[in-house]
Order: structure tokens, then sequence, then C-alpha cells
């Protein structure tokens, strides 16, 4: 799940580490493993959230699964793989009339991916990663790369 790392403070004028949370995620790498992180910057309500779902799609429907061949090159099936609809897509929530919170609360738990929706209104603040990493092999040197 996504995970927020670093928060504004009350007044708004300082930016807040979550030490727990960035060990707890940091750790389940191998100590003797390289790690990449993929970010992206940007105004406010321009799509970052939504780009960062779509990276998220790609990483988890290529081959960083073990299960998975990691010379094939992966072809256009990762961006369908999960369905049509992003996982981080906010707006789904709004597409059939709920009955209730628990309803609510099983809609949201379905959304696996940074949360995004269109209109005005922003879904995150501060700076999130993503708490698993997916494992990438560079090649030129088949060393294997956490990437978050």
């Amino acid at each position: 799940k996504a995970v927020k790392i670093i928060d504004i403070d009350e007044s708004g004028e300082c930016f807040v580490l979550d030490e727990k949370a960035l060990e707890a995620i940091f750790s389940k790498v191998p100590v003797d493993m390289n790690v990449s992180i993929v970010s992206v910057v940007g105004a406010f309500r321009t799509g970052k959230s939504f780009l960062l779902d779509f990276f998220l799609r790609y990483l988890r429907n290529t081959n960083q699964r073990p299960d998975l061949d990691l010379e094939k090159k992966p072809d256009n099936s990762w961006m369908t793989a999960d369905g049509n609809s992003l996982e981080g897509n906010n707006n789904r929530i709004k597409s059939k009339p709920l009955d209730s919170d628990d309803e609510i609360i099983e809609v949201k738990k379905k959304l696996e991916g940074f949360s995004w929706k269109h209109g005005t209104e922003r879904c995150t603040t501060g700076i999130w990663i993503w708490d698993e990493y997916f494992i990438r092999i560079i090649p030129d040197t088949n060393e294997k790369v956490a990437v978050f």
C-alpha cells in the first residue's frame, strides 16, 4: 500500500519525516541490494498519483515476480492485467450508490494503488512511497535492484 513518509506540519511551514515508516519499508530490502526510487514531482492536481498508479501496475504485472521469466521482455498485456480501472481510482467509489459505511470501507480496501480522482480536491499531500519493493535486473551486469 502507499505510505506517507513525509507530511507537512499543522502550521504548514515544516516537513515532518515519519522515520518509523521509512525504516519499516527499507528494512524489507536485503542489506546487499541496491535501491532505486521512482519519483514524480509536479504542481497541484497535475496527475502525479495517476502516473504513479500506472507505474505500479506495470511493476506488478511485468517481470518482477519470481514465477515470471526475468529475461522475458514485457508486452502490453500489463496495461489491462488487473482490469480497465487503475487500482487507486477513487472515482470508482462514486460510480454506484453505496448503501452503508461498511460498503464504502470495503470498496476503499480494494483501492490498492496511489489514490487519485478527478476534480479540484486533492487526494494526497506530502511524500508517499509504496511499501513493497519490486526486483529488476540491470541487463549489463545482471545485478538485482530493489525498485520503489
